[in-house]
């Protein structure tokens, strides 16, 4: 008590030595905050990015790849045993992915990533930052009926968060929609085509004689199944997983504005494992959307 007594009659009568004590009390104080903001937000970075990216990478310098992933694999599990949590075997490649927006095409340069859906949850997180329940719990390139997340599951107060209104259509009603416009606006263009006088043939008896496919011919006769037109409004391409960032964008009020949805085409564009390198285009239906709130990869 008699300390505490000393130390406050010395510093009634030194108010210098008061000021720079209480100045080095704030100076601590704001180191201890600082260090604390920075420890949370190195552990929430060091997560997001193990669980993106996994603990070890094995890379390979060609561009066939790896000739056999199991064998590679099944030999580092032989060397580290049961430290070895989960392995998946990925495929990382540059390419040009093309939306369509307003009838026009915008491209996107993408990085694309083909997972096997069975083992990629073993080693990252990738499922917990996707808009579907269910491919949350089990991932799946098929695209869902509907049940899109409309509200962000990863806020911590969902009141606070802008809903995502345009998402309640996201889905195979909303490709069966589309399907249907565009079937609709085709069948006005050819009605409008064969109306036009431009379409009328001058002289009948000069229009060229119907071709004959002889190998749709042969294959009937086989009984072989005849090629048929894609319905987009009762099939899909090969599923893929967009970045939130690709798909859309925020608006300064905080609500997203979505230039496509679940149940849309893209066409990507990439190389070819040949020498020399070649391009091909594939077209995907996009079956859900990826936010980890990290542009880097959310983009």
């Amino acid at each position: 008590m008699y300390k505490l007594l000393l130390c406050w009659r010395y510093l009634r009568t030194r108010y210098i030595a008061l000021v720079c004590i209480v100045s080095v009390m704030l100076g601590v104080a704001t180191m201890i905050v600082v260090n604390s903001v920075m420890a949370g937000f190195t552990h929430e970075m060091q997560n997001r990015l193990n669980g993106m990216l996994g603990d070890l990478i094995v890379r390979t310098r060609s561009l066939d790849g790896e000739f056999d992933a199991d064998a590679q694999m099944a030999k580092i599990r032989a060397v580290a045993g049961d430290s070895i949590v989960g392995m998946s075997p990925t495929v990382h490649v540059p390419a040009l992915m093309c939306l369509t927006v307003g009838g026009q095409l915008m491209p996107r340069q993408v990085t694309l990533v083909g997972i096997d859906e069975a083992t990629y949850a073993s080693v990252s997180e990738f499922g917990d930052y996707l808009q579907h329940p269910a491919n949350r719990e089990q991932l799946r390139f098929d695209l869902r009926e509907g049940g899109y997340d409309v509200v962000d599951h990863q806020v911590e107060d969902p009141a606070d968060a802008k809903p995502r209104e345009v998402m309640r259509q996201a889905g195979w009603g909303y490709r069966r929609y589309k399907a249907m416009l565009s079937k609709e606006r085709r069948e006005q263009e050819e009605r409008l085509k064969a109306e036009s006088p431009e379409a009328a043939p001058a002289d009948e008896g000069a229009t060229e004689p119907q071709t004959v496919d002889p190998f749709a011919a042969t294959a009937e006769a086989n009984g072989e199944p005849q090629g048929r037109d894609f319905d987009p409004g009762a099939e899909q391409h090969t599923g893929i997983v967009l970045g939130m960032g690709i798909a859309g964008y925020r608006m300064p009020d905080g609500t997203d504005h979505f230039l496509g949805l679940p149940g849309d085409d893209v066409k990507v564009s990439m190389l070819q494992s040949v020498s020399p390198p070649q391009i091909t285009s594939v077209q995907y239906t996009v079956v859900d959307f990826y936010e980890s709130k990290m542009s880097e990869y959310d983009s």
